[in-house]
């Protein structure tokens, strides 16, 4: 990386921590997500019970019973199949299953498979020289000293490239970066987890075929896999991120999940070779022990004692398959894993790591599983009427006192709706608060978070979530709001909201507490700032030549940096109520 952008990126971690004022990105990126439809599958897959396919459900019901209290973990939705038939779905909280996610780096799995898709056509080696496809981006000082860095050593996280996913945001030249950057390794031997390989592996794919990612993959898997409602965000070179950016639904990802375990066909129709997935789903490249039970083939994680297949997105985002006895475990989270080192993988071990018959006797435990965590089919004609007639709650009478009420911030820093951890992964940063106001329209009670440069207004369910859509900086999202008056110590009333983006892994809490002059605000985030301390000491594990992380972790331990980190994810602010 040049000195430049190393300048740059030390800029723009300055302006993220320096809480008294907005932060200005270095790089503008392509904005214009849309609120992705929240509804099944086509074509969704057979179900079955867990006896169906041959495992218990009273293993099942612990499974999802660890899920479901180990707040460490954070579940947000779960489905587990085997064999093809989804055997157990379930959604936690206010989370949907069917909506399509954020996965992260589960995104760089579907890229392996873009890249078996050309290398099946005989349109791209995988031997082939990586700067050779990119002549135009070579310096001259790189020319004076060149390298070669091939395909292969990008699939399997080998290319030695210093240039990554935290520099990107400080340069628009992606590609020209990348191929410029200094080695931290020497390429083809040293394994160093590094998102922008998987950027390149995107824009050879795009420099191949003419056209973009995307359209290959509607085309050649995402079509004849019956999977829609896709979207992949693009960087500032009009190709997608590649290493992160994907939103797609758990059932269509278990689609994927399923063509691998079947070597690459999909319902008879043939869509990657076999040889290809062979060699994706084994191992080219040893972790270090800190990435868990798991080494690296072709972007995808690959199990070390048991042939499983692993796609890993940060924050728990997840696809396991096991390649030996047909099971995959999907879950989506929103918890601080950077890699596989959460207790999640603990439990899929225990419970779905070996060898099971083809089926079980029906069992009472299936009653219980169902009870527990099961959904009652509904008519939906009866659900229609009664959503019709049905007699419309009462609002809190705490909302009569608010409505119309106005608050005035007397300060407004970097403070914001957005959770932080999703401005820095957005590069989009909020513009600081200005005030909170509150009003009743149609018998709904609705909160209005007013920034500098944007205003949010929700509508917020009492007993159960009310849902809206909302444009965050140029991107739209689904949001779930929860709120409830409760008494603090001191006999105020205090609201607290709770809103799930339904598409992200993150959640987001206001605690809102009336005092004579106003109010004071509190917020905080799930993920929160542990996420943090985590991410630094990985990736400064892994790189620990890199400066940016480096210099940022010499800082952990300091008062400062624990209080700025405070005011990121737990900012409070004092609200100066407005005369009506």
């Amino acid at each position: 990386m040049s000195i430049l952008n190393i300048n740059r990126s030390l800029t723009l971690a300055g302006r993220i921590f320096d809480v008294s004022h907005p932060t200005e990105p270095v790089i503008e990126l392509p904005k214009g997500k849309p609120a992705l439809p929240l509804r099944q599958t086509k074509s969704p897959l057979p179900r079955a019970t867990p006896e169906e396919v041959g495992i218990s459900s009273a293993d099942v019901l612990e499974f999802a019973r660890l899920l479901e209290s180990n707040d460490e973990i954070n579940t947000h939705s779960v489905m587990l199949l085997r064999n093809g038939k989804v055997f157990f779905e379930h959604s936690f909280g206010a989370r949907d299953i069917n909506c399509p996610g954020y996965v992260f780096s589960c995104s760089k799995s579907f890229v392996s498979i873009a890249v078996g898709l050309l290398y099946d056509d005989g349109v791209l080696d995988l031997d082939a020289d990586v700067e050779a496809m990119f002549p135009h981006k070579i310096s001259t000082i790189a020319k004076l000293s060149p390298r070669v860095v091939t395909v292969r050593d990008l699939l399997t996280m080998k290319s030695g490239v210093s240039f990554n996913e935290a520099d990107c945001m400080s340069t628009p030249e992606w590609t020209k970066e990348f191929i410029t950057s200094a080695a931290i390794g020497e390429n083809g031997r040293e394994f160093f987890y590094n998102s922008m390989n998987t950027y390149m592996l995107a824009a050879i794919v795009v420099k191949k075929c003419g056209r973009s990612l995307t359209s290959l993959l509607t085309e050649r898997l995402f079509a004849p896999l019956d999977i829609t409602d896709i979207f992949w965000e693009k960087g500032p070179e009009n190709v997608e991120k590649g290493g992160w950016g994907l939103y797609i639904r758990p059932e269509d990802m278990a689609k994927v999940g399923i063509m691998l375990q079947n070597r690459g066909v999909y319902n008879g129709k043939r869509i990657l070779s076999e040889k290809y997935v062979n060699e994706a789903c084994r191992a080219h490249a040893r972790a270090p022990e800190g990435f868990g039970d798991f080494n690296y083939g072709y972007q995808l994680w690959v199990g070390r004692s048991r042939h499983t297949v692993l796609f890993n997105g940060m924050l728990g985002q997840n696809m396991h398959i096991d390649m030996e006895n047909g099971v995959i475990c999907i879950t989506y989270a929103g918890n601080t894993d950077s890699f596989q080192r959460s207790e999640l993988f603990d439990y899929i071990k225990r419970f779905f790591n070996r060898d099971f018959p083809d089926s079980l006797p029906p069992s009472e435990d299936h009653e219980r599983l169902q009870k527990h965590f099961g959904k009652a089919e509904i008519n939906p004609i009866k659900s229609f009427f009664k959503k019709f007639f049905r007699k419309k709650a009462e609002l809190p009478e705490e909302c009569r006192l608010l409505d119309g009420a106005e608050f005035v911030a007397d300060k407004s820093g970097c403070v914001g709706l957005f959770p932080f951890t999703m401005q820095v992964v957005f590069n989009s940063y909020a513009t600081g608060i200005k005030g909170i106001s509150f009003g009743k329209a149609n018998g709904k009670f609705f909160i209005t978070y007013s920034e500098r440069e944007a205003t949010f207004t929700l509508p917020i369910g009492f007993g159960s979530p009310e849902h809206c859509e909302v444009n965050v900086y140029g991107d739209t999202f689904r949001l779930a709001v929860l709120g409830v008056f409760t008494r603090d110590m001191r006999g105020r009333t205090v609201l607290g909201v709770r809103y799930d983006f339904l598409e992200l892994p993150s959640t987001g809490f206001l605690t809102l507490t009336l005092t004579h002059e106003g109010a004071e605000l509190k917020q905080s985030e799930l993920p929160g700032k542990g996420l943090i301390s985590s991410v630094l000491r990985s990736q400064t594990e892994e790189r620990p030549s890199n400066v940016i992380f480096s210099s940022l972790l010499e800082k952990l331990d300091n008062d400062t940096f624990e209080y700025k980190l405070s005011q990121l994810f737990e900012p409070t602010v004092r609200l100066i109520k407005k005369n009506r």
